[in-house]
């Protein structure tokens, strides 16, 4: 029984205080551009409201249009897979097509920049890395050995859609 009054003597000063600390933030008050504001709640509602800010349907719509955008897509071509087999020094971006916007149209990996599309990594099937084989400048890559290597593509497209796919290529 003794515990349980000093449970809730304890919690009955706590209320005290709180209730003490909200009367007096309540009573605060603060003048800007000739206009009291009295409260901490309408202090920080002051604080927190931009002026002269207009919001219109259309910022919602573009809002809505960029949220509802597919994220950008990148596909391997396979009919390049014979040259892939019967070379192992090569331009390794020809063999893959990117589709930005859920566009119908894709367009060559060759053809887009670095600041919208990077190889993060190349491994083997062990799990071995082997980016350092990879030459950024030339966008190509001379695997020292046979078999099935997965590429790591990092694409992002103008709206800041991000995605990161993992791409298995075999090399013979």
């Amino acid at each position: 029984m003794k515990q349980i009054l000093k449970v809730m003597g304890t919690s009955f000063i706590m209320a005290i205080v709180v209730l003490g600390l909200l009367t007096i933030l309540n009573t605060i008050s603060f003048t800007s551009n000739e206009k009291t504001y009295k409260g901490i709640f309408e202090i920080l509602g002051m604080a927190s409201t931009i002026d002269n800010v207009q919001y219109s349907t259309s910022d919602a719509q573009v809002f809505e249009s960029v949220v509802s955008s597919i994220k950008p897509e990148i596909y391997f071509l396979k009919e390049g897979l014979g040259d892939i087999v019967d070379s192992k020094n090569f331009e390794i971006l020809q063999y893959f097509k990117v589709k930005f916007n859920g566009n119908e149209n894709s367009i060559k990996a060759e053809n887009i920049d670095d600041n919208h599309l990077k190889i993060l990594d190349i491994i083997d099937s062990q799990g071995k890395s082997y980016l350092y084989l990879y030459n950024n400048q030339l966008k190509t890559i001379n695997f020292d050995h046979p078999d099935i290597y997965t590429i790591t593509f990092y694409l992002i497209d103008d709206e800041q859609k991000e995605t990161t796919v993992n791409i298995k290529i075999p090399i013979n």
